[in-house]
């Protein structure tokens, strides 16, 4: 969906790379690419091991859910509704 690679204002050698992806197995089939194996390889090149972290989101809503939050006495619906 989205990359992007930012570079640390307070740590000018440190950068962040950011991606955002569809589905799981969209992720899964990028790390697998030749194209990742180039970014695997730059990260080596540092002086201290990479901080990697993969964030996954379970659900994503939005207008629904506010609607949803205003109109009804509901604390915690279930996932879904």
């Amino acid at each position: 969906m989205s990359c992007r690679i930012l570079q640390e204002s307070s740590e000018p050698q440190g950068f962040y790379y950011q991606a955002q992806w569809n589905t799981y197995d969209d992720l899964v089939r990028h790390i697998r690419t030749d194209h990742y194996k180039r970014l695997l390889a730059l990260m080596d090149l540092g002086n201290e091991p990479p901080l990697v972290e993969f964030h996954t989101v379970a659900e994503t809503k939005g207008l629904d859910l506010i609607e949803r939050a205003r109109t009804t006495s509901e604390v915690n619906p279930s996932p879904g509704s």
